[in-house]
């Protein structure tokens, strides 16, 4: 007897039963296979979700010397501030380095996804000299600075959430930078993982300055 195809007449009942058993066990095939198609899919899904995933610095630049006394600078669109340098009096100039950001899971691969910064919020003003200085709320990284006058005037800062796919990330394991005298020209840039998130600044422009730094994870 010649092999049966799917698509021939059959001769007798016998072949009728026979076509109709060997359409079920593809049919059962096709099912069985869908099935460990999304059970797969499913494990990875659950893998994925389960997984620490860290947002850290992609692309840093530098901006030009902008004068410090009346200065205003807001990191491009979806960036954020990871350094800062100034030189000399309010009359010196000051620069500022700023990211993209990238999503890495542990294993220090690139993990695809949609990263937003959102929600830009500026603080009220401070007294730059007072020692003060500022750190961002909970879970807020800064984004821009504004200051207006000499060591005496005042200060305020932009700072702006981080979202991965919709989803807000957690920020842990801030550190603060050594302090730097002011005037001295001497860039503060984050390390490879983290963004800045505040700054204290204390007297005049011979002053010392320390930089916050944060570790951003979605867990």
């Amino acid at each position: 007897m010649g092999a049966l195809h799917a698509g021939s007449e059959p001769s007798s009942p016998f072949e009728v039963n026979k076509k109709a058993k060997y359409l079920s066990g593809v049919c059962a095939f096709q099912v069985f296979f869908i099935y460990l198609q999304n059970k797969l899919l499913t494990i990875n899904f659950y893998k994925a979700m389960s997984q620490t995933i860290f947002i850290g610095p992609q692309t840093r630049k530098r901006t030009d010397g902008i004068k410090e006394k009346n200065s205003y600078f807001l990191c491009p669109s979806n960036t954020v501030l990871t350094g800062r340098c100034h030189s000399g009096d309010e009359n010196g100039k000051t620069w500022y380095e700023y990211s993209t950001l990238a999503a890495f899971d542990e294993n220090n691969s690139v993990v695809q996804g949609n990263i937003i910064v959102d929600d830009i919020q500026w603080s009220p003003w401070l007294k730059e000299s007072s020692g003060n200085g500022y750190d961002a709320v909970e879970n807020r990284v800064l984004v821009g600075r504004q200051h207006n006058g000499d060591e005496n005037g005042q200060t305020r800062y932009a700072t702006a959430i981080i979202k991965f796919n919709g989803k807000e990330v957690t920020l842990v394991n801030q550190i603060t930078s050594d302090s730097i005298k002011e005037s001295r020209n001497i860039w503060n840039s984050s390390d490879a993982n983290r963004f800045m998130t505040g700054r204290h600044h204390s007297g005049d422009v011979n002053g010392l300055a320390t930089y916050c730094q944060g570790y951003i994870v979605i867990s």
